[in-house]
């Protein structure tokens, strides 16, 4: 529910898409549990058996339960942040209620001598174990009036420390991939002039955000926001919070179609970012058709700015002469008739694009190009993203986080431009909707003529992944079926070899397994 963001839709989901697996196996356990307590409470009263045998087989029965139950890792484990003690909290005086009530129904058989009632007594027990997802639905609908008033609470002093300082250069921005990265950059080059404060990680909800202005102090000269969405109207909500002065738009891809439904509704989500009535300049990449075409979106009085590798669209800010390495990215910044040599550890000429769209916010905002230039010299990659990790004369590439089409193709591209073998690990793109097979069967064909081993984890994409990497080429010995990343792990560590290069594309979470 966590990882849901304590969203019950999110939550739900999961339950029946995803965690039947899990349902199931606490049933079949808790049926077992209840046979043998049953057929113990009978064979004690009759044989005379002493009640703390049946009591010693319970606990054996939980522990093998508890044993099976846990044997599956998370990837995301449980943070005792303060809403997660409260729903922990409300979840235990739940359950404790539970077992209050169904002990009394075995009140009635106290009586029979044919029965051994302390036996029978535990009977109850493991459909507690089996209904606890459901205790945990009950406990956050009894707690969802107070986080929603206390999350309004946030928002609203938020808004009102906002308001509070109309010196305050406000920019969002928002996109189907490359928000946080953008930000990060962006971060880092204004810190050249200004004092920043941008939104952490990829907090990019309401509330985050809400959090994130309570750390403004009166040297911040610009905050910078980062607006997520799953849903239209999200933007247009995250807006209201934030009140951008400059909007920043990023690539665009068929990303949380389970959600939108279609690229055009993604589309138009993304657009709500420009109808803030305080934008005053708004920027998109040169190389990404979809983003582009929301420039047509903007309102007159509004600035418009370009940048890319594209020159037929006319970009603010371009580059030339960029190259791949082992280190990073080297390229020359072009800005007018102005031109300056830039290396940056950062991998990919996608990225390139994004410190493109970065620097031209930048420049718009009077540093100069020095400046920027000195700014790009100290982008560190974002964790997680092309991200490089050498390990044993092993290069790996962490590209683990949710990931789209776009910017997994890009990823192997970055793959294809080291010297030996190369391996995929993935388990294929989520969120994708009815287009999923014809995503991961693209995603696959591409992988196949870049990687020497494609390693696919367990996911709903798979198959496609598998059909598509067979179609471009692969044979069935280089293809590896995994359960998860941890599987791969282990995979991995029985063939890797000196001078191998990993690409880790996308790592879905526990509410996709």
């Amino acid at each position: 529910m966590q990882r849901s963001g304590y969203k019950l839709s999110g939550y739900f989901s999961w339950l029946f898409k995803k965690g039947k697996r899990r349902i199931l196996k606490r049933v079949y356990l808790s049926l077992a549990q209840i046979l043998v307590v049953l057929c113990s409470a009978l064979s004690t009263a009759k044989l005379n058996f002493s009640p703390f045998l049946t009591g010693g087989i319970y606990i054996a029965l939980c522990a093998s339960a508890l044993f099976f139950g846990c044997r599956e890792k998370s990837k995301t484990p449980f943070v005792y942040t303060s809403r997660g003690k409260r729903l922990f909290a409300a979840f235990t005086v739940l359950l404790t209620a539970f077992s209050l009530a169904f002990g009394t129904l075995s009140l009635p058989f106290k009586g029979l001598k044919s029965i051994n009632y302390l036996s029978l007594s535990f009977v109850f027990l493991p459909i507690i174990y089996a209904i606890t997802p459901f205790a945990l639905v009950l406990a956050a609908l009894l707690l969802s009036p107070f986080e929603k008033a206390n999350n309004k609470r946030y928002i609203e002093k938020a808004k009102r420390t906002l308001v509070a300082r109309p010196d305050l250069i406000r920019i969002a921005i928002t996109g189907s991939y490359g928000k946080t990265t953008v930000k990060e950059m962006l971060a880092t080059i204004l810190s050249e002039k200004f004092c920043v404060l941008s939104t952490p990680a990829s907090f990019n909800t309401p509330l985050g955000i809400a959090k994130t202005v309570e750390k403004l102090s009166d040297k911040t000269q610009i905050f910078i926001a980062e607006a997520g969405a799953r849903r239209k109207g999200d933007i247009a909500e995250l807006c209201k919070i934030i009140d951008p002065d400059i909007a920043v738009i990023t690539g665009i891809a068929s990303q949380h179609l389970e959600t939108f439904g279609s690229l055009d509704d993604i589309k138009n989500a993304k657009a709500e970012i420009l109808e803030s009535k305080n934008v005053r300049a708004a920027y998109f990449p040169a190389d990404d058709e979809d983003a582009l075409s929301l420039k047509e979106r903007v309102f007159k009085d509004v600035k418009t700015f370009v940048a890319g590798f594209d020159k037929t669209k006319n970009p603010y800010l371009t580059a030339e002469n960029f190259v791949l390495s082992g280190q990073g990215s080297s390229f020359t910044l072009v800005f007018g008739n102005e031109k300056m040599p830039i290396f940056t550890s950062v991998l990919g000429k996608h990225n390139v694009g994004n410190i493109l769209l970065a620097c031209s916010v930048a420049l718009g905002l009077g540093l100069k190009l020095d400046e920027v230039a000195a700014g790009v010299a100290r982008i560190k990659p974002v964790k997680h993203r092309l991200e490089i990790v050498r390990n044993d004369d092993v290069l790996i590439i962490d590209d683990a986080y949710n990931s789209n089409e776009k910017g997994a193709k890009a990823a192997l591209e970055v793959l294809k431009s080291f010297d030996g073998r190369k391996i995929l690990v993935t388990p294929g793109i989520v969120e994708t909707g009815k287009k999923t097979y014809e995503i991961n069967f693209s995603l696959g064909f591409a992988a196949a003529t870049v990687c020497d081993i494609a390693v696919l984890e367990q996911s709903d994409g798979i198959t496609a992944l598998y059909e598509g990497l067979i179609k471009g080429g692969k044979s069935d010995e280089s293809v590896v079926f995994v359960k998860d990343s941890f599987a791969a792990s282990e995979y991995l560590k029985g063939i890797l070899q000196r001078g191998d290069n990993v690409l880790f594309e996308n790592d879905i979470g526990d509410e996709y397994l």
